[in-house]
């Protein structure tokens, strides 16, 4: 890492050149037993502030934006792999010294779970709604989706690309996307457009990997939100079919958004036991 911080109390910027040498920004909080914080699609480290907050009294955070957010560099977009991040995040685990608990929100669960596959060392890990689309009624993406997404990036109209992710890739509606551009993080949402590209590459066609998931072989936490759509669901019972040391929650009355003031006594409760 790039800074020394020797108050744990407060938080600490830091970067980590990754093995393209993009530079991972990284803050570290708290003191204790490391945790690492996975952020999914559109997010970046600033929007899981209140789990960081509500971790840190027991664990040291360690939270990152992910490479094309926040703080953190990017490489050419047409040079983009799932393998460069999973790349970043066995950087930051590799940097801490010792097997860390990981957290994965959405997509960024999807990327814990390959690098678990691959044998990163990781004490437990624990995830929130990976997104596979499995039945439930929801339709795959136009064959063309990624192309046409590409190429609304290229041409600067972000907010069009957002709303195609949303209706063409996620299912939802117009009143789910108008409540989305009146929300205060709007402006932060829509700077991050240029990520679904990747988001797109990391779920691939949406189906579940059944051989890198049978490779998991950690402690994991399954944990879905009893009000997500039933493609989640059954994407998330999947996953539990096939995952060698799992264990199962629902977060009845929450959806696809990670609830974080419920969700950090669960991930403290997992971790520590």
């Amino acid at each position: 890492m790039t800074a020394q911080h020797t108050d744990r109390t407060t938080p600490a910027l830091a970067t980590l050149a990754s093995s393209d040498d993009t530079l991972i920004a990284v803050e570290r909080t708290g003191d204790g037993p490391p945790v690492v914080v996975i952020s999914g699609g559109l997010n970046q480290r600033v929007m899981f502030g209140k789990l960081v907050e509500l971790l840190s009294p027991k664990f040291t955070v360690f939270n990152y934006d992910r490479r094309g957010r926040g703080d953190s560099g990017d490489s050419d977009a047409d040079d983009y792999t799932m393998d460069l991040e999973i790349d970043d995040l066995a950087t930051i685990l590799g940097s801490i010294g010792e097997p860390a608990f990981v957290f994965g929100n959405c997509t960024g669960g999807i990327l814990a779970m390959h690098a678990a596959a691959r044998g990163v060392p990781m004490r437990k890990l624990a995830l929130y709604e990976p997104p596979y689309s499995v039945g439930g009624g929801k339709a795959p993406a136009p064959a063309d989706y990624l192309e046409r997404l590409k190429a609304l990036i290229a041409a600067g109209r972000r907010e069009e690309a957002i709303v195609m992710f949303q209706k063409e890739a996620v299912g939802n509606g117009d009143g789910f996307v108008e409540r989305m551009r009146n929300h205060p993080a709007w402006p932060v949402i829509e700077g991050l457009a240029h990520t679904l590209v990747y988001e797109r590459v990391i779920v691939g066609d949406g189906s579940v990997p059944a051989d890198v998931v049978r490779e998991v072989d950690v402690p994991t936490l399954m944990m879905e939100g009893g009000d997500s759509p039933e493609w989640q669901r059954l994407a998330c019972a999947e996953l539990l079919s096939l995952l060698p040391r799992a264990e199962h929650l629902v977060l009845e009355g929450h959806s696809h958004m990670f609830p974080q003031a419920v969700g950090a006594p669960l991930l403290e409760k997992f971790f520590l036991a």
